[in-house]
């Protein structure tokens, strides 16, 4: 009698276990679609946050010049070079003496030598993409490993930047994390794309979209015109892939 109470009890306490163990199951799996919302989320608001001060510090910064400013400083640049080279070119022959191409630069003033160039455009973290028919908005990251699509929309490494002559391609999750693609399917040709960089915007109009295969790579293939393609996953098939494309308004 006493045994088969004990077995009763344990068992009642197994089925109590296991239910509790089923419970803080479905709880998980309710909850984790938040979380991966609330991450998402968090990971923008940093990021916007280093948005609003590199925007900060680039009106900070002198205005750029203008493309006639920029011609009329090149040509000047072109012939403090030539002057200075031919000036080095007569003191040698007076001089007599013979140094390669290489000491010649050496003696240039520094002002007549040529500058390394600059990086035209800031990292891809600090560029936001604007979707006004969506009414979306979000810090587009540098990447797209698994860790940067759940931060924001990723650009795909070794494209186009904004305003190149090229490609830009960016990815966004569709109905995880931040969810920044989810009404990319409304978009329809002629709405505006805008990616916004601290100091300048460029705006591209959709020209058309279509589905692929998740393992067509040919979307991501450079073009001979400034353009953007944003790159989402097809609901409920996760082997299709949603393109949309633009290209940069004149």
């Amino acid at each position: 009698m006493a045994e088969r109470v004990r077995n009763t009890v344990g068992s009642v306490k197994l089925r109590r276990r296991l239910g509790v163990i089923i419970i803080l199951i479905g709880v998980g799996i309710a909850i984790f679609p938040l979380l991966q919302q609330a991450f998402g989320a968090y990971s923008q608001w940093q990021l916007e946050r280093e948005w609003q001060e590199a925007t900060r510090r680039s009106q900070s910064l002198r205005p750029e010049v203008n493309e006639t400013d920029f011609y009329v400083k090149s040509i000047r640049g072109f012939f403090s070079l030539r002057i200075a080279q031919a000036e080095a070119e007569s003191s040698k022959s007076h001089s007599g003496l013979s140094t390669s191409s290489a000491s010649e630069h050496k003696t240039l003033p520094a002002r007549a030598r040529p500058k390394p160039s600059r990086r035209k455009y800031p990292p891809m973290g600090l560029v936001r993409i604007e979707i006004p028919r969506l009414n979306m908005y979000a810090i587009v990251v540098d990447g797209t490993s698994g860790y940067q699509l759940a931060r924001g929309p990723a650009h795909f490494i070794g494209t186009a930047l904004p305003g190149q002559i090229g490609n830009c391609a960016i990815a966004g999750h569709r109905n995880v994390f931040g969810s920044w693609f989810r009404d990319l399917n409304l978009l329809r040709p002629g709405d505006t794309i805008v990616l916004r960089t601290p100091r300048k915007t460029f705006n591209y109009r959709v020209t058309q979209s279509r589905i692929v295969r998740s393992n067509d790579l040919s979307v991501l293939h450079s073009t001979k015109i400034p353009t953007v393609t944003l790159v989402t996953c097809m609901m409920p098939h996760a082997k299709n892939r949603l393109v949309v494309f633009g290209q940069m308004a004149s």
